[in-house]
């Protein structure tokens, strides 16, 4: 089951995005084989259906002749990101708890600044430390809010292949809307837009009938943007980073009827399917990874 929040490394690019607030750092190739191409925070507030589950961090580092990617957060502790696809590297979606699930946004806060190891195929190393007050998820943000999605409504059924999905008007602070439709069972990307910040609709064109699909909604603030920085090793990247609240929802569109298991009818079936997917990590558009 997978429920994606929004990356930003690919949804600051001129395409529509492939893949969270935010934290975005681009690099130059250096002369080892080991290349940092990017690397992207997503913090903030996850809502299921508009119920609060819990505050992340959603790191994902991308580039080339990479072997592994530690992250290190200054109140301690270490994990090791797993590689998501080639050259893309992520928080282990499978392990709940390594980078999302913090009850309170003070708890995601004393992770404090947050080191990035990274170790090339040919043993060259690189660090990148984030200092604290570059990603914090509680800077500049005047007035609360997350997205409120009015259609779909969660669990709905027969809901037609080119839909009007609606929210709620955005709050001041947002800079950007990333709107996303996946198959629910694979998270595979269906439609996806960046979207201005006054936007309060988004009409996908979905292909398959009679799957469930999920609605995936963020809002995001922009903290820096394409700032120009050095890591330890003097190779140059921009750098940036913001805030990003994050809902979802689940739905079935119209068409042959869903699988039923033991009996249990396809509005129930896509109700449970809500319920799995607060388990495990949401990833962002264009991704596979679960959430």
């Amino acid at each position: 089951m997978s429920v994606t929040r929004h990356h930003a490394s690919s949804a600051w690019s001129s395409a529509p995005f492939a893949a969270a607030l935010l934290l975005l750092l681009v690099a130059a190739p250096s002369t080892a084989q080991m290349n940092i191409a990017s690397l992207t925070i997503s913090s903030g507030p996850a809502y299921n259906s508009g119920v609060f589950t819990d505050f992340f961090l959603e790191p994902e580092l991308t580039g080339s002749g990479i072997a592994s990617v530690l992250l290190s957060r200054e109140s301690g502790g270490s994990i090791s990101l797993i590689e998501d696809s080639p050259g893309v590297w992520i928080c282990n979606p499978g392990v709940v708890g390594n980078c999302d699930f913090f009850p309170t946004l003070q708890d995601l806060r004393d992770l404090g600044d947050l080191t990035f190891t990274v170790t090339g195929t040919l043993g060259e190393s690189d660090s990148i430390l984030i200092p604290f007050e570059d990603w914090d998820p509680n800077s500049s943000l005047p007035v609360p809010g997350f997205p409120e999605i009015s259609s779909p409504t969660p669990g709905q059924t027969g809901v037609s292949l080119t839909p009007t999905f609606t929210w709620n008007t955005p709050p001041a602070w947002v800079d950007v809307i990333f709107a996303e439709a996946v198959v629910a069972a694979t998270g595979d990307d269906v439609d996806s837009a960046q979207l201005l910040e006054t936007a309060t609709s988004w009409a996908p064109i979905l292909v398959q009938e009679g799957v469930p699909h999920e609605f995936n909604l963020s809002f995001f603030a922009v903290f820096f943007f394409e700032e120009s920085r050095l890591s330890p090793n003097s190779d140059s990247y921009l750098f940036t980073s913001g805030y990003q609240a994050f809902n979802f929802v689940t739905f079935a569109t119209a068409g042959t009827a869903l699988p039923v298991l033991h009996g249990i009818g396809a509005a129930v079936l896509v109700l449970g399917l809500i319920g799995a997917s607060i388990a495990a990590l949401r990833r962002g558009p264009g991704k596979s990874a679960a959430s």
